[in-house]
């Protein structure tokens, strides 16, 4: 994006640009909190949106005896999966999915807690406490994107500097 800036003569693209770079601080301040709460990198989708998600169809006893009415959950898309910090899946699964807050608790808890054994770390208050700054930097980086692809895309850039505000609108502060 720093590159672009050089480059865009667009107005809203360096006034989006302009807002980025005045949250430097509390971008800096939210990968602390996730550094604060040590939970080891691993593998990551990175994407986990309704669009990634697919759920399969139960199985009829025909076709598979014994697993009938199991439907499978598949993730598509790993375009963005690299080695990172796993409340980064966590973070956009909460973020984009219509989740009660009883069904967010829920998945929290058993997800941070399934990271904690898996790393041996009994901290879970800590990362449970890092969650708001993970979907802080979801929406950032999903802000970003639709930065990036409005300098790449002229045509359509103005739809993607309204991207831009709409997901950079969801960042709590």
């Amino acid at each position: 994006l720093a590159q672009y800036s050089t480059e865009q003569t667009q107005p809203q693209w360096q006034q989006a640009w302009q807002q980025l770079q005045r949250l430097t601080a509390r971008i800096r301040h939210w990968l602390s909190q996730l550094e604060s709460c040590m939970l080891l990198p691993m593998f990551c989708h990175r994407d986990l949106t309704p669009h990634n998600l697919l759920l399969s169809s139960p199985l009829s006893a025909q076709n598979n005896p014994g697993h009938i009415g199991q439907a499978k959950l598949y993730c598509i898309d790993y375009e963005y999966a690299v080695a990172s910090h796993p409340l980064f899946d966590l973070a956009s699964a909460i973020a984009t999915h219509q989740l009660t807050n009883e069904q967010v608790n829920q998945l929290t808890h058993k997800v941070i807690v399934q990271y904690c054994q898996m790393a041996s770390l009994t901290d879970v208050a800590a990362a449970k406490a890092a969650l708001p700054a993970a979907i802080n930097c979801f929406w950032l980086f999903s802000a970003m994107w639709a930065l990036l692809m409005a300098a790449q895309d002229t045509e359509q850039s103005t739809q993607y500097i309204d991207y831009f505000n709409d997901y950079l609108g969801y960042i709590t502060f």
